[in-house]
């Protein structure tokens, strides 16, 4: 005797997909007048930035690339190659704009 795996012909139900409320903007950064501004509004490629990592070390590079997408900055971190290092807000420290 071989069983046969259940069937369920009911008809499927309807997949609803809803995106995610937006959340609201949490920055570190406020210009002048305290109005909250993005990390990505203020550096450049160019500029050199300082990050201070979970270990508490702190290091310099580049900016080189700008996502928006996800507020964050790719520096060229130095090394034969250019070691990438990631900063964000919650990791910057010090920022200065290239001439």
């Amino acid at each position: 005797m071989t069983l046969m795996p259940m069937i369920n012909i009911a008809a499927p139900r309807a997949l609803v997909l809803t995106p995610p409320a937006a959340a609201p903007i949490t920055t570190a950064f406020v210009d002048q007048n305290g109005a909250p501004v993005l990390l990505t509004d203020i550096v450049r490629p160019g500029d050199r930035c300082t990050i201070r990592t979970r270990q508490g070390q702190e290091i310099s590079g580049k900016a080189v690339i700008i996502n928006r997408d996800q507020n964050v900055v790719v520096l060229n971190g130095g090394g034969k190659y250019g070691r990438p290092v990631i900063a964000c807000e919650e990791n910057i420290v010090k920022i200065k704009k290239a001439k």
